[in-house]
């Protein structure tokens, strides 16, 4: 489905009942919603599950000439008040999670639950902002190839990861344009510090982190822990930073065991 919020138009899936709890699932960088299939395959029996396409990726088209985390959120919420929701279960990985920050940041009302997978509170570090300028200027020279090569050793954990996920994940990253890689890299780099923010979340929240994730390692959720009030923390054994596709089965029973107040 696509719906038109802030001159942007948005794709999004939109599974299950109803009447059942809202759970709005927030890809990572550069990916798209089909990262979550997994989820929605087990989640949609029993919850309502919204998965959209930030803008830029996948197929929610962006022609503005930036990006910005914070627009990312504001698009969630046009998308919740179009489908009429008033609060859900907000679900981020990675970059996902950073836009959950910012949407935290302007409406905390909107949380009922919050699940924060793979992703971390800090500003990157100096090795990783150079890192990020240097995919940028490849990818602008190059095209998403360079994104996919540099990146898919880092999202997955290759001593383990089955050829398949490899092949799909690294099928996204080829499908997000030039242009929307880089406008991804510089929302990032820019986007708010929110160790700040951690003391001040008030709703239940689980994270979530693979053992071997080297993007936002163990940690940075440990941290994120520590200083939310009610905060779970669940390692995922033997998996990199891409835990809802390189260990399906783990992530579905914490998501649902923490929806159903068994986590958390």
């Amino acid at each position: 489905m696509v719906v038109s919020v802030n001159d942007c138009e948005l794709f999004f899936v939109d599974l299950g009942p109803r009447s059942a709890s809202p759970i709005i699932l927030l890809h990572g960088f550069p990916l798209n919603h089909t990262m979550w299939n997994a989820q929605l395959q087990a989640l949609s029996n029993r919850y309502r599950c919204i998965a959209p396409d930030l803008r830029g990726f996948g197929q929610s088209y962006n022609d503005a000439d930036e990006n910005a985390i914070d627009q990312m959120a504001d698009d969630v919420f046009a998308l919740m008040d179009y489908l009429g929701i008033d609060k859900a279960c907000i679900c981020g990985f990675s970059m996902g999670g950073y836009v959950s920050f910012a949407m935290w940041r302007k409406q905390p009302q909107r949380f009922d639950k919050w699940l924060l997978i793979d992703t971390k509170a800090t500003r990157d570090s100096s090795t990783m902002l150079a890192n990020r300028y240097k995919i940028i200027d490849s990818v602008s020279r190059n095209g998403a190839r360079v994104a996919a090569d540099v990146l898919l050793p880092h999202l997955l954990y290759m001593a383990t990861v089955q050829p398949a996920i490899a092949q799909a994940v690294r099928a996204m990253i080829l499908s997000t344009t030039p242009a929307s890689i880089i406008q991804g890299m510089r929302a990032m780099i820019v986007r708010a510090d929110a160790v700040l923010l951690l003391p001040s979340i008030s709703v239940p929240v689980c994270i979530v982190v693979g053992e071997h994730d080297e993007m936002t390692p163990v940690a940075e959720s440990m941290l994120m822990q520590v200083r939310i009030p009610s905060a779970s923390l669940v390692v995922i054994r033997g998996v990199g930073h891409m835990t809802p596709m390189e260990a399906p089965i783990a992530i579905n029973q914490t998501i649902l065991e923490f929806l159903a107040g068994d986590v958390g």
